[in-house]
């Protein structure tokens, strides 16, 4: 375990060696963040953390759910541990409870990457592995780190299995006090610190240990360790000497955390899982999403998937059907839209070619539509025709006739307007003899 205070507050964490300092450095950086001043205008926490969001995703393969302990483990979301994908204690407990209710998960799985974490947390989540461990199986597998709090986690399972070269233990307790005292009288600041009680801010930052705080923070490191030592104890059945042989801070490599009674088999991810899964589910693993097939099954059938993966099977079978829907629906598009076409160009007029075409391809107008802008268009062009063979006629005769027709001197009006035009375009009259 790794316990460290740090500006003025408590940060209990249960941390491989190495990791406690980091994270330290990452707690102070996060309150000096909550505190930053922005053109005098002091940041809440509140706007300075993500919005703040529960992983409860159980992975469940076959009758097996999955739950994953890794990172830097807290009990709630911080800005930290958002950023750096961490679990925490409340998210480990939410797929714990979801794995108790679901039928389909018959055991449970561990699945463990973590130095350690926090103090706060530790004590609930190995009560609630427990809990459910006595309703349904819970087996704790680690690949890379299984330490400290990571490893009080572990331990409340039936069972641990770790990869060859995994770091398992760090069964150990440290707390971390940082004198800023100097830091405080570089920069001009004083801190008067007023307290009700003899123990209240023992060992405050601003000030350089003295013994009697030394002595009673030496005695809270004290009580998480013999806690943490009970813990394990009980768990994996040690006598004193054998706890005393790896309750000591050390961290231990797979077969010698095997050699040690810390952890009961070493095995691979795929090996656990194939051991846990029912018969029925034996011959697929999936590991991060990917399917492995066992030897004596070279070949995925359909009658294998609707055996081996009714759920999946039924899922492609319905996403078959929607493309089968959706090829006999472009299919029909695609014949409609071309009948549009051909009736388009076949109603287009001589002289309107262009407009056809583009009314056809460029624009989804029906057959009857196109009809409309057609004669439109020929309207259009003999309205255009009629005003330029007024602009071109000549000026209409101003002739006084004795006839008291007015039809007679209307028609002697055209034909004399005839007359000239056509002679202005040099067209004969084939009625009249001189021709």
């Amino acid at each position: 375990m790794d316990e460290t205070l740090l500006t003025n507050s408590y940060l209990p964490l249960a941390l491989k060696p190495g990791v406690a300092a980091l994270r330290a450095a990452q707690f102070a950086a996060s309150r000096a963040a909550s505190r930053l001043l922005e053109g005098g205008i002091e940041l809440a926490k509140n706007d300075v953390l993500p919005p703040r969001r529960k992983n409860t995703d159980l992975r469940i393969v076959g009758n097996v759910g999955i739950i994953d302990v890794k990172g830097v483990l807290d009990k709630d979301l911080s800005w930290f541990s958002w950023f750096m994908g961490d679990s925490t204690y409340e998210s480990i407990q939410d797929q714990l409870r979801e794995a108790l209710v679901r039928d389909e998960v018959t055991k449970v799985l561990l699945l463990c990457d973590t130095p350690g974490g926090n103090v706060n947390g530790i004590d609930e989540t190995r009560q609630l592995i427990k809990a459910v461990n006595k309703k349904k199986p819970v087996f704790a597998h680690a690949s890379g780190l299984v330490c400290s709090a990571g490893y009080a986690l572990a331990s409340a399972a039936r069972k641990i299995s770790i990869t060859e070269m995994t770091e398992a233990g760090s069964i150990g307790v440290v707390l971390t006090h940082i004198d800023q005292s100097a830091y405080d009288k570089e920069r001009g600041i004083k801190v008067t610190e007023i307290t009700a009680g003899e123990f209240k801010r023992m060992g405050s930052a601003h000030k350089p240990l003295d013994k009697a705080a030394m002595e009673y923070l030496q005695a809270l490191v004290d009580k998480h360790m013999s806690v943490f030592k009970a813990w394990v104890q009980e768990a994996r059945g040690f006598t004193e000497d054998q706890l005393n042989a790896v309750a000591n801070g050390a961290l231990f490599i797979g077969s010698d955390a095997l050699d040690l009674g810390l952890v009961d088999r070493i095995a691979t991810y795929d090996d656990v899982l194939s051991s846990m899964l029912d018969k029925e589910d034996n011959n697929i693993n999936l590991s991060q999403g990917v399917i492995f097939m066992e030897p004596n099954k070279n070949e995925v059938t359909l009658a294998w998937i609707n055996e081996n993966c009714p759920q999946l099977a039924e899922e492609l079978r319905k996403e078959g059907e929607t493309r089968v829907n959706m090829n006999t629906t472009v299919e029909q598009a695609v014949k409609a839209e071309r009948e549009r076409i051909k009736e388009v160009l076949e109603l287009a007029p001589t002289g309107l070619e262009a407009t056809a075409q583009d009314l056809a391809f460029t624009s989804p107008v029906s057959a009857a539509q196109a009809a409309v802008t057609f004669l439109k268009a020929a309207k259009e062009k003999g309205t255009q025709l009629l005003n330029d063979h007024r602009k071109d006629a000549p000026p209409a005769l101003n002739t006084v006739s004795t006839d008291t027709d007015p039809q007679a001197d209307e028609d002697k009006a055209i034909l004399a307007a005839t007359a000239a035009f056509n002679a202005k375009r040099g067209i004969k009259n084939p009625w009249d003899p001189t021709n």
